[in-house]
Formats: structure tokens, sequence, C-alpha cells
């Protein structure tokens, strides 16, 4: 019979709590599953999402009532043990992102920015974090990856609060080959051109095994230059949800090209937003195609044409409600608020989009690796009714 005393395992939960409470310079409470900064009214929210083998994978996610939306962190780290990349990951995040997040609260030598979206002039302070650097020495400095992206990112830029940008970059030597990682996210939402615009760095580091790089660029709007949103603060973002229900709710009822016709024509009354209204009938449906054929490489920017006139170029990071949209969608399908019709849901949208219509022309054309396809930015026609916002 062993004499080995098996200890319980560790809460790791509230390691993370309290170490997050620990290492961060502001004043801080642990509240229940969060750890609260009384000073700025911020709640942070971390998720354990994998912590086995050598591999450590949190989720944060950042509250202050005045954003449009929570900020998001994925921190995957890998380490000699679980623990090691635990506590790899707990650091990268405090001393990355929180540090960019504190900055930007704090008010610490912002760089001035200034931009435009639809008609409309936007001024921005840019605060940046430490950078975190993995393994060998890894060029270039912040200011000359924020000289390469600057131009990029003010031309992505809408009418949001804050604006984040994520700038992650990795070269590996292994034996017979290397790999090198590029990626651009820009309120969590990669950036296709922006990434390969960092692979393309990263390809020319002089590195004998492995070097890394992450830094944060976290954008604040002017409050004499931020335009209303209507859906902001958690009542605005339940409203938001509320109608984006109702329209999904009248899309499954669609049996007909009557039915359809009706959706298009009253949906803006039935909710109390035309432009909301037509966000979800022209949007939604790309989006989720996107989705549905992955491997395809799809324009960043789409063309708005309103009542016909000449389209305007915008990118779908600058719209307020393109992305929460699809974000609500894609949260009430792993919801299963639709219940038994939840997979027809997804196959409805995608059918009703214009990409699933180009790829049944390739297929009859006998295109088969969608992976080299790309798709040019996308035409939209609403009606005189619909604000650019």
């Amino acid at each position: 019979m062993s004499n080995e005393v098996h200890h319980p395992p560790k809460d790791h939960f509230r390691i993370l709590l309290e170490k997050i409470h620990e290492m961060l310079t502001e004043t801080t409470e642990i509240r229940e599953d969060c750890v609260f900064l009384p000073k700025w009214n911020m709640t942070i929210r971390p998720e354990i999402e994998q912590l086995e083998g050598r591999m450590a994978v949190l989720n944060f996610y950042v509250y202050m009532p005045e954003w449009d939306e929570p900020l998001f962190e994925c921190c995957a780290s890998t380490g000699n043990d679980s623990e090691t990349a635990f506590g790899i990951s707990i650091t990268q995040f405090v001393f990355c992102f929180m540090n960019g997040v504190l900055a930007m609260l704090n008010d610490e030598e912002p760089e001035p920015l200034e931009s435009e979206f639809a008609g409309k002039n936007h001024r921005w302070g840019v605060y940046t974090s430490n950078s975190i650097g993995l393994g060998e020495s890894t060029p270039p400095e912040s200011d000359d990856i924020w000289n390469m992206l600057r131009d990029h990112i003010v031309k992505r830029l809408g009418n949001q609060s804050v604006t984040y940008v994520k700038v992650y970059a990795s070269k590996c030597i292994g034996k017979d080959d290397e790999q090198v990682i590029g990626e651009v996210r820009i309120n969590d939402i990669p950036s296709r051109e922006l990434s390969d615009m960092m692979a393309e760095v990263a390809k020319n580091w002089d590195v004998e095994q492995f070097a890394s790089k992450k830094q944060f660029f976290f954008i604040k709007q002017d409050p004499e230059t931020k335009l209303p949103n209507r859906y902001a603060g958690a009542s605005g973002r339940a409203e938001f949800a509320s109608k984006i229900k109702t329209s999904l709710d009248r899309f499954l009822s669609i049996n007909t090209q009557e039915d359809y016709d009706d959706y298009q024509e009253n949906l803006g009354s039935i909710i109390g937003d035309d432009t909301l209204a037509e966000e979800i009938i022209y949007f939604l449906p790309e989006a989720v195609a996107e989705d549905a054929f992955s491997e395809m490489k799809f324009a960043e920017d789409i063309r708005i044409s309103i009542g016909g006139a000449e389209p305007v170029v915008v990118y779908k990071n600058q719209l307020t409600d393109y992305y929460p949209i699809v974000k609500i969608f894609f949260s009430m399908l792993g919801s299963n608020v639709f219940g038994e019709q939840t997979n027809e849901m997804y196959r409805m949208q995608v059918g009703n989009s214009s990409i699933y219509s180009c790829v049944e022309q390739m297929s009859e054309n006998g295109v088969e690796d969608l992976s080299k396809c790309v798709m040019t930015s996308t035409t939209f026609n609403p009606s005189k009714k619909f604000e650019i916002r």
C-alpha cells in the first residue's frame, strides 16, 4: 500500500484571477469570476480554453461601459510544461495587452491621427503597448512596425470609440525548412493583406532557431468627433441583439419569393431601424458564406451604392454594425437559439449570398480548388434610406 499523499488539483482559474490581481499596477479587486479595476469601472473576465501538455490557451474579455464592444485577447503559449505555458500567457496579457490598455486610459503620450469615414472627419490618439518577444532578438522596432502599417490602419478606421490592432510575427528554422507567421488583427478580425505584410517582415529576420514578436496599438477616438451609436452600452447591445433575433426569426419563415419580397420591404419598420435591416439582409449572408467557404480569399472592402448612386468603398472593419451582427449571429447558432432550425438558418443564409452563386458558377466551370480563388469586392445596393455608419 502506497504512502504517497495525493493533493487535490490546483484551482487554476483562481490562480489566474490572483495573478492578474497581483501583476497589474492599478488597484484591482477580485469579484467572483472577474478582476475589477474601480478607477476605470473596468472588468476583466478571463477564461481557460486549454491547459494540457506543454500548451496553455487563455482568453481575456475586457469591458468598459462607454466602449462599443468589449476588447478581446487570446494568449496561446508553449513551455516545458503546461504550468510554464500558463505563466507565460498571463505575463503576455498583463505586460503587453493590458500595458497598452492602461497607457490609453492614462493618456500616455498619444500620437495624433486623423481619418475620414462616410464624409465625416475623426480624430484619434494612438497608444503603443510593450512588445513581447520570445526566442532570439526580433527586429524591427515598434516605430518601424507602426510606420509600415499606419496608412493602412487609417483607411480601416470608422466611428468606433476604440480600435485596437494586434501584431504578431514569428520565424522558426527547422531541420529541413522554415516556418514564418505574420498576423495583424483589427478589433480581433484578421486582415489578410496586413498579415501578409508582417509575414514578409518576419521572413527577413536573421534567425538561427526561433524568434517571435507581439505588440498592440490602441487607437482611441476624440469624444468631440465620435458620432452617437444608438446601440452602445449594455442596454443598447441587448436591443441590438433583440432586433437581430427578430429579423432572423422572420427570415426563417420565408417560403416563397413573395415572402422574401415582404421581408425586404417591411423589415426596417418591424425592427425600427432601416439601416440595420438592410445590413442584416445584405451583409449577413455574405459573411456567413465567407465562413462556409473559408478556404477562399475575400476582399476586406465592400462597395455600397445607396439608391443607385456612385458606389462608396468602405472596409468592413469601418462599419459599426458589420462584425457585431456577424458575432451575434454565430453566438446564437452556438447557443442553439433556433433549435432544430439551426442548420437550416445557416444553410439559408449561405444560399442567399452572391458568394454561393459564384461558387456554383465556378463548380460548373470545373473549378475544384477553392483555395486558389480570390473574391473581389462585393457591391451592395441598399435603398436611399440606408446610412453608412
